[in-house]
């Protein structure tokens, strides 16, 4: 019979720091209650899903808010739903308590790009035939945030909820593999509600 509260290993999970930081950060801590021999390993996903460390079973899980379409003999199933807001410093100087479309595009902004393109989304999701004024990119949502408090660029999102989905090779079901998915999706599940 499978004990996690006795159980050795280690679980290998591909994201970003956002999932990391929202998620991990308090998770761990339930982790080390219920399976205090277990370990976590973080790796940065980089934007694409690790397909064949999935496969070779070098990382266990990849949890991210963009894996679309996963090949045959990948699991994909939703962990939480948040929603994206925009971001500038206090006291900016062009984007205060409202925001024009002109002040919008005159802005300088900054992205988070996973694979370090600047392709403008939000303006074609938008359908804007404008562009934005992109000055800056980083992989790091974490980052991002210190950046910002000492700039006069702006991160604007799309506000929508986005979905956090994990992608895992069938071949990676150990038991403590599987009683972890579980408990993690358990654990999203109750701590961050559907919106």
């Amino acid at each position: 019979m499978f004990d996690p509260f006795t159980a050795h290993g280690r679980i290998v999970i591909s994201t970003t720091d956002y999932f990391e930081l929202a998620v991990m950060s308090q998770f761990q801590n339930v982790l080390a209650k219920e399976s205090p021999k277990l370990q976590v390993s973080i790796r940065p996903t980089l934007g694409e899903l690790p397909k064949r460390e999935l496969g070779e079973g070098k990382i266990d899980l990849a949890v991210a808010g963009f894996y679309r379409d996963l090949p045959e003999g990948f699991f994909q199933a939703k962990l939480l739903t948040d929603s994206l807001a925009s971001a500038t410093r206090q006291n900016h100087p062009v984007i205060q308590d409202a925001l024009g479309i002109e002040d919008f595009f005159s802005a300088k902004h900054a992205l988070i790009t996973l694979q370090g393109d600047f392709a403008d989304r939000l303006s074609k999701a938008n359908q804007s035939h404008r562009t934005r004024n992109i000055s800056y990119g980083s992989f790091s949502f974490s980052a991002m945030a210190w950046i910002l408090q000492d700039s006069d660029m702006a991160l604007p999102c799309r506000n929508e909820p986005f979905g956090y989905t994990y992608g895992l090779a069938r071949t990676n079901k150990t038991n403590l593999g599987l009683w972890f998915r579980k408990r993690l999706k358990q654990y999203c599940l109750n701590n961050f509600p559907k919106k």
